[in-house]
């Protein structure tokens, strides 16, 4: 399956369910725009920083065909919409 290069960036907080396990943290749910997204898959993870702010960055597939790369911010433990991208339109 190819995705889409031209993607949404709305840098939205948003709300997300997770369930912590051996010293993961696994995305479960994620609302925004008063929606529910149920994540189905966990495409990749991966940790970053900026200057002194660490954050986990995800890009989960959901059960709407949404493809959404998320980012939780260790210090405010903000979650953040980066970006995302509609699976459905290729």
């Amino acid at each position: 399956m190819a995705y889409n290069v031209t993607y949404n960036t709305p840098f939205d907080k948003v709300e997300v369910i997770t369930h912590s396990a051996k010293g993961k943290i696994h995305v479960k749910r994620v609302l925004w725009n008063n929606t529910t997204y149920l994540v189905t898959k966990i495409v990749s993870m991966w940790n970053t920083r900026e200057g002194d702010n660490p954050s986990i960055n995800y890009t989960v597939e959901t059960d709407r065909n949404i493809l959404l790369q998320l980012k939780y911010e260790k210090i405010s433990l903000d979650w953040i919409l980066v970006k995302w991208d509609d699976m459905e339109s290729k």
